[in-house]
């Protein structure tokens, strides 16, 4: 009988941990499907082999104003933000991207003397 209800216990702690946390008023949301396929959407990569070896993987992501709002949706419900603090970030990302183009980098090789980038 204990371990029934242990295993129960345990399986009920499992399952309200798997749930998204709840929108709040004001802020926006975004599926997180939805927000994978325009990261997908916005990403170049270029990937180098030697034979069968694996020399190089580069990825860039253009930050554009749909892209930066979805990163500002999906960051609501990571930090759980107020409509507040999503005002003000949604200001700042905004007023920088006004002014600058913005390029995610992100590479990858596996010989550490190709990872000095200066």
């Amino acid at each position: 009988m204990i371990k029934l209800l242990l295993i129960s216990a345990l399986t009920l702690s499992f399952l309200s941990c798997s749930s998204e946390p709840k929108a709040k008023e004001g802020v926006p949301t975004v599926n997180v499907s939805d927000y994978e396929n325009l990261v997908e959407k916005n990403t170049k990569n270029v990937e180098s082999y030697n034979g069968l070896s694996n020399q190089l993987n580069v990825y860039a992501t253009k930050l554009d104003s749909k892209m930066t709002e979805a990163m500002m949706a999906r960051s609501v419900q990571i930090y759980q933000w107020n409509a507040v603090i999503f005002q003000e970030e949604k200001t700042k990302a905004m007023t920088e991207l006004a002014t600058k183009t913005i390029y995610f980098l992100s590479f990858y090789t596996p010989e550490r003397n190709h990872n000095n980038l200066t």
